[in-house]
């Protein structure tokens, strides 16, 4: 045999056996990080699974993690039923196609990693068969950890969302609870939206977020308190019995049966507001507009009551579509501009307009105003009114209207100032210990 062919022979087999030593080697190393001890083991010492790969194609039942931190732990593949996590700390660790179910979690803290769902799982979304990560909750903190199509239920107690870069086509669902988020990225761009829906019974705040075509819903007896946020497109807000939403970028559908406060926020888009009411009944909800400086919006105001101050309303719609009532419209320093639509509008009590300018046109065919009591209202570029129809009597004052003051609530006021827990992620120190360091 030539030489030269013998030689690459020998280099082929060479190479063909360097790779088999390889991929043999990576296989016994992965089987080494997997777990392959049962959970009596694990309960009594947790701190063997950190940096391990956790899977089982069997239900596992009882886990009981308590005063441990987990180093880069993988939970894949595995479903979990009724664990119990009582001080712990998961430290850039990954839940990937994890079921978790009724379990309960108390002082825990999961820094980085990502709960997500990859291959199969992701196909069935649309069918509604997201993996669950479901538990009772007091004082559960993820800090930086990415989110994708994953779905968390939640009930009772405290939890905190900071520094959340992505949390894409997921959702939060809960009961009885306090949800804090603080700087993250709501994403809810493609098919499938994302949503922080917090239920009945609960306080929500957010500061310093961003929702991207997103919901933002809380139920009866709830507040959502948001500051500093941005919602920039097609986002709902709503259906708290108090919201506030303060210093924000709004272009959202924003609902309340109670009472809502928009407080010198900036309209990036069309923002509507609506209570929520049935068809020939005006909304019980109030939404009070306040605003330090001039502020230009395209709003469509559907049902509910309504005070605006220091606004201009351009193309503004106060015809609700399939809702036909208003209660009331009160506005104090108001510019009406643009071609607005004010059609089929039935304002039940009227209202009271102070400093009001009204551009051409008001489209007020088949509406019914009511009486509404004017200081100062003009008409710059002629009458603004258009179509047929009675629709006001206007009730001049020769002097200013007593405004009654407008109290927006502080967080403080709702509740929503909590004191969190530290999680050690650690046995306490003994006696002894805590002796000689005093």
């Amino acid at each position: 045999m030539d030489n030269s062919i013998y030689s690459a022979v020998i280099r082929k087999k060479t190479l063909l056996i360097v790779m088999i030593i390889i991929i043999v080697g990576w296989f016994v190393y992965m089987e080494m990080q997997k777990i392959h001890v049962g959970v009596e083991q694990i309960n009594t010492n947790p701190a063997m699974i950190s940096g391990k790969t956790f899977t089982s194609s069997k239900k596992i039942d009882g886990l009981h993690l308590k005063n441990v931190t987990l180093h880069g732990t993988t939970f894949r593949d595995i479903t979990l039923m009724h664990p119990i996590f009582e001080n712990v700390i998961f430290d850039d660790c990954d839940f990937i196609n994890a079921d978790i179910y009724e379990a309960k979690m108390k002082d825990v803290l999961f820094s980085k990693g990502h709960i997500i769902s990859k291959g199969d799982v992701v196909e069935q979304a649309g069918r509604g068969l997201l993996p669950d990560f479901n538990a009772t909750v007091d004082n559960v903190i993820f800090d930086g950890t990415e989110f994708n199509w994953a779905s968390l239920v939640f009930s009772g107690g405290m939890i905190k969302l900071l520094n959340i870069n992505k949390f894409s086509k997921s959702n939060i669902s809960a009961d009885n609870i306090y949800l804090h988020l603080e700087s993250c990225y709501i994403d809810g761009h493609g098919k499938y939206g994302s949503s922080i829906n917090a239920g009945h019974n609960s306080l929500v705040t957010a500061k310093k977020c961003t929702f991207t075509n997103s919901v933002l819903l809380a139920g009866d007896k709830s507040v959502i308190y948001a500051e500093g946020c941005k919602f920039p497109d097609n986002n709902d807000i709503g259906v708290p019995q108090v919201l506030v939403l303060k210093n924000c970028d709004l272009s959202a559908a924003v609902r309340t049966k109670g009472q809502a406060y928009l407080v010198n926020d900036r309209y990036v888009g069309l923002v509507a507001l609506w209570s929520n009411s049935e068809s020939g009944s005006p909304g019980k909800g109030v939404f009070y507009l306040l605003n330090e400086n001039f502020e230009k919006a395209k709003l469509n105001l559907i049902d509910g009551t309504f005070f605006v101050q220091n606004m201009e309303i351009e193309n503004g719609v106060l015809h609700p579509g399939q809702y036909d009532n208003i209660f009331r419209v009160d506005l104090q320093n108001v510019t009406i501009s643009g071609n607005s639509n004010w059609k089929n509008l039935l304002l039940q009590s009227g209202g009271q307009w102070e400093n009001v300018k009204i551009y051409p046109s008001v489209n007020v065919t088949n509406a019914k105003l009511g009486e509404i009591h004017t200081y100062n209202l003009t008409y710059p570029k002629g009458n603004p009114w258009v179509g047929s129809g009675s629709y006001a009597k206007m009730v001049p004052s020769d002097k200013p209207f007593d405004w009654p003051e407008i109290h927006v609530p502080t967080e403080e006021e709702l509740g929503l100032t909590r004191e969190w827990p530290p999680i050690t992620g650690a046995p306490p120190a003994s006696s002894s210990a805590t002796s000689e360091k005093e």
